[in-house]
């Protein structure tokens, strides 16, 4: 054989060798988290023994794949696992799927598939999607017709639930197609119905200068009435005592205050020095007699 033709011959065994390897390195292995697998690990291991056997894949090639795999507390066995009899995928099948059997409470994986509405999912092909994975889970004998009224009716937009019942389609793939058409509406956060004082605009502070601040005691500018040093000039409850007041029984005196506008009336009590004194608030600023 001539070394050309040899040499072609070898080149063309070496890419045939490494593209099997691509091909190999490019196979996306079906992920297993016990946290989301009600099936347990014996349907994940089934799928990974195919894909070794369609691949040519040796015993310890396969359990170095399949740990790539793994995610969750499942990962963290596998990283410390170091079995006496070696690590092959016999092994690891026989103790992945005596840690994580298959879940067999019906009532909940029934609960868990049926609780599962559209606001859980950012689509509605997503939503499908995921329901019917969880309808399946129970392994109940659903036809395609129950699986197609369990999906829609838990769709939370009325009128997208509608429009999928009145739709007619037949399989739960011409469902899913459907739901491509639909563009799932993100509710806003509502607004809370009891709020609270902070919540509601505040006042604007309005800054006043101190020479526009009038003090009512005295007339100053400057400051104001709670600051001011001069004695208050309010009416006393007492009348002056300059001043005589010769009440004789059965009358009273009227008088109004300069300053509140207020009139007060002194009523004498019969035999006795005390004085009745009642304060009549005058609503306009005019006076006025009330008698």
């Amino acid at each position: 054989m001539d070394l050309p033709v040899l040499q072609d011959l070898l080149k063309a065994i070496k890419d045939a060798v490494s593209g099997t390897r691509r091909r190999d390195d490019d196979v996306a292995l079906p992920i297993f988290d016990p946290t989301t697998s009600d099936l347990g690990a014996e349907s994940w291991c089934n799928n990974i023994e195919t894909l070794s056997k369609e691949f040519g894949w040796s015993s310890v090639a396969t359990v170095a794949k399949a740990g790539k795999a793994l995610k969750g507390s499942a990962l963290l066995w596998f990283e410390t696992w170091d079995p006496v009899e070696g690590r092959s995928w016999e092994n690891l099948r026989t103790e992945l799927t005596a840690l994580y059997p298959e879940k067999r409470n019906l009532a909940e994986k029934l609960q868990k598939a049926i609780l599962y509405t559209s606001e859980s999912s950012d689509s509605y092909c997503e939503y499908a999607r995921e329901k019917l994975r969880l309808l399946r889970n129970t392994k109940i004998a659903f036809t395609e017709s129950q699986l197609i009224d369990l999906v829609c009716g838990n769709i939370t937009d009325v009128n997208v639930k509608m429009a999928s019942f009145n739709s007619n389609v037949k399989t739960t793939s011409e469902l899913i197609a459907l739901f491509t058409s639909y563009a799932k509406i993100r509710k806003r956060p509502s607004e809370s119905t009891n709020k609270d004082s902070s919540t509601y605009p505040k006042r604007p502070r309005i800054e006043t200068r101190s020479n526009d601040v009038k003090c009512y005691t005295c007339g100053k500018l400057g400051h104001t009435k709670a600051q001011c040093n001069r004695k208050d000039t309010t009416i006393n409850t007492q009348p002056n005592k300059s001043e005589t007041l010769e009440i004789k029984p059965g009358e009273f005196v009227k008088k109004f205050c300069t300053f509140c506008k207020n009139l007060v009336i002194w009523i004498p009590i019969a035999d006795s020095n005390l004085k009745l004194i009642i304060v009549i608030t005058i609503l306009s600023l005019k006076k006025r007699s009330i008698f």
